[in-house]
């Protein structure tokens, strides 16, 4: 045995980037074992082993079962290698992909959080608003459950095209209804979209000027804020549509009590 081509258990991890004991534990299921073992169980590894380690070492990364591993290393050939790293590839394909929904969800829940910091909770303006994509969502009654059962349907749905999609939730009411002081008659809730998921049939809301009001607290005094709101609208003369829209800004995710939820009212302007 020529030693200049052959190393030792621990210089062969060492180099290797593994431990003894993991080169110990492959050996023992009949993994990958030295190439030379002499009586006095003294184990050398040759330098060619490297590269056989090197494809084991990915495919356990990949999270290739052993099993599987050593299935391959015990009938080896150029096809099966080949239809191993095409499966692998398109698996690390998926983890891409997944990974860059997860970036995008990230990076859409800083805006939305970023945007709820900046805001002052008294100011009413004057808004233009992009198109935004919405599913749309009809209901008999303003009854809690009700409209928390039509949500988790509509994130249900969109869940199934756009995985880990961003969303906001937003509960329409008629500005009729809210001038009777009827507040919280709620007959639609929507789930507003960040972009048109591939798929997936949406309604369209065209770009426009709103008038915007916030609330912050409980939705069961929202009628406060409507009164300012639309005594702001009397006095600048501004002529309203009728549906008025309320997006949750901050809720459950960010605070623990209902009095520090931050409600966005969202009413488009017909002329002013």
């Amino acid at each position: 045995m020529d030693k200049r081509f052959y190393l030792t258990t621990g210089e062969f991890a060492q180099i290797a980037g593994v431990t003894k004991h993991t080169l110990f534990h492959y050996d023992q299921i009949g993994l990958f074992s030295p190439e030379i073992v002499l009586e006095n169980n003294y184990r050398y590894y040759s330098i060619q082993q490297f590269e056989v380690l090197e494809v084991i070492l990915l495919l356990k990364e990949l999270k290739m079962p052993l099993k599987e591993i050593k299935k391959y290393l015990d009938h080896k050939n150029v096809n099966t290698l080949l239809e191993i790293f095409e499966k692998q590839e398109k698996e690390i394909t998926n983890k891409l992909e997944r990974l860059k929904r997860t970036e995008r969800w990230i990076n859409q829940k800083k805006e939305q959080l970023a945007y709820a910091q900046g805001i002052e909770p008294n100011v009413i303006a004057i808004k233009w608003l992009p198109k935004r994509y919405y599913l749309k969502g009809q209901v008999e009654s303003s009854d809690d459950l009700v409209l928390s059962k039509k949500v988790g349907e509509l994130i249900e749905l969109y869940s199934k095209a756009e995985s880990l999609g961003n969303y906001s939730v937003e509960y329409v009411q008629s500005l009729k209804e809210v001038q009777k002081g009827n507040i919280g008659q709620y007959r639609i809730v929507n789930l507003l979209l960040p972009q048109q998921p591939v798929g997936l049939h949406t309604e369209i809301r065209a770009a426009g000027e709103y008038l915007i009001g916030y609330h912050l607290g409980d939705w069961a005094v929202i009628n406060t804020s409507y009164e300012r709101l639309l005594a702001y609208a009397k006095k600048h003369q501004i002529v309203l549509e009728e549906e008025c829209y309320e997006v949750c800004i901050i809720d459950q995710l960010i605070v623990e009590s209902y009095n520090d939820y931050l409600t966005e009212i969202q009413i488009k302007i017909c002329s002013r």
